[in-house]
């Protein structure tokens, strides 16, 4: 029959194996997810650029819709009619 001492240090090796499983488990969970995050750096850094080139093309856009023949070297025959009929 074990002693209290005996069956206490069984436990504790028990416990000490269990906790090197979960460490194992753990690392592996931390390499996994230090994968992600770097692809999801990678991601968001392309996404950053997608959004940068789209501001630019959107400024782009609206500084083009905004240009008229009262505006800019555009002849007078190209503006729209609401805005020939505006300067009439």
């Amino acid at each position: 029959m074990a002693t209290d001492a005996e069956r206490g240090d069984d436990e504790v090796v028990a416990e000490n194996e269990r906790l090197h499983d979960e460490v194992d488990r753990l690392a592996g969970e931390n390499g996994r997810l230090a994968g992600e995050v770097g692809r999801l750096a990678g991601e968001n850094v392309e996404l950053r650029s997608a959004v940068d080139s789209f501001a630019h093309k959107i400024a782009s856009l609206e500084k083009r819709v905004g240009k008229n023949s009262q505006n800019s070297s555009l002849p007078p025959s190209s503006g729209s009619v609401r805005t020939r009929e505006e300067q009439a």
